[in-house]
């Protein structure tokens, strides 16, 4: 029976998740599905203790699977439903290597992230090493769960698509005409560099022409200062009196080095008048 691997060496990217919708959408579909919970916090048992009596008789969840015993559950498994399922965890180690090779599909979750990919790829390059060994195919496919508010422009996509590109791993979206493993996907992906280049000289462009205006409209650039001006001047005074620099941080609430770094302006502003 068909044992589907969910394997990412990086945690929080949706494992868990995209492994009970899974296996609950085959049950509904009518399917006998049993899911193996190979991760120590054990975050599918606990799920299911919650309310045991939801699940269907269809659905049978493994809980406590480690590493010496993750082979014999997987062939058990195989034995009395239709689909395994495994859950691993969030880091690479013999359970995922043992899963992988017996695994007749290997889903890697992952979010819109540049951390992401890179362990993505690194999970790839191990799913192609265990191809070696076992000497047969391992069908596998990256799987989106969440785009991140961090990806804000075409470049930041691109270059996700780049580092998972380097790792051998194509890119087809489900939802837009793009796919990296056509001719035509491939040219989409470099007319979307070339709308992204012309996106961030634009973006740079206005960010000069913005700083630019508020040079002339005599706007303070940068942080605003943690000091007003009639702190700046009661601080210079105290310290030119002896009061130190911990002493005028702790009455004005800051920093000591916001102090220190006054007192280095004053100090070099005194060296370019003399």
């Amino acid at each position: 029976m068909p044992t589907i691997v969910f394997a990412n060496s990086k945690g929080g990217v949706g494992k868990t998740t995209s492994a009970l919708t899974i296996a609950q959408v085959l049950t509904q579909a009518g399917s006998t599905v049993s899911l193996l919970d190979a991760d120590p916090n054990q975050p599918i048992k606990a799920w299911a203790a919650r309310d045991p009596e939801r699940l269907p008789a269809s659905f049978d969840i493994v809980p406590d699977i480690g590493e010496t015993s993750i082979l014999d559950a997987i062939d058990e498994a195989a034995v009395r439903s239709a689909f395994v399922l495994v859950d691993l965890e969030g880091s690479a180690n013999l359970a995922m290597s043992y899963a992988i090779g017996r695994a007749d599909l290997v889903i890697v979750p992952m979010r819109g992230s540049q951390l992401d990919a890179d362990q993505t790829a690194c999970v790839i390059s191990l799913i192609r090493h265990e191809k070696q060994a076992y000497r047969r195919v391992i069908p596998h496919a990256v799987l989106f769960t969440a785009t991140s508010p961090a990806i804000r422009s075409l470049m930041d996509l691109l270059r996700i698509m780049d580092r998972l590109d380097k790792a051998g791993a194509g890119f087809r979206s489900l939802t837009e005409a793009i796919d990296t493993t056509t001719p035509a996907g491939r040219m989409m992906m470099q007319m979307l560099g070339s709308v992204a280049e012309f996106e961030r000289e634009m973006v740079r462009e206005r960010n000069l022409a913005g700083l630019a205006q508020a040079r002339e409209l005599g706007r303070q650039l940068g942080r605003r200062r943690a000091l007003t001006s009639e702190q700046r001047r009661k601080a210079v005074r105290w310290m030119q009196e002896g009061q130190s620099q911990a002493e005028i941080a702790r009455t004005f609430d800051v920093h000591r080095s916001t102090v220190s770094r006054l007192a280095a302006d004053i100090r070099a502003n005194t060296r370019k008048k003399c």
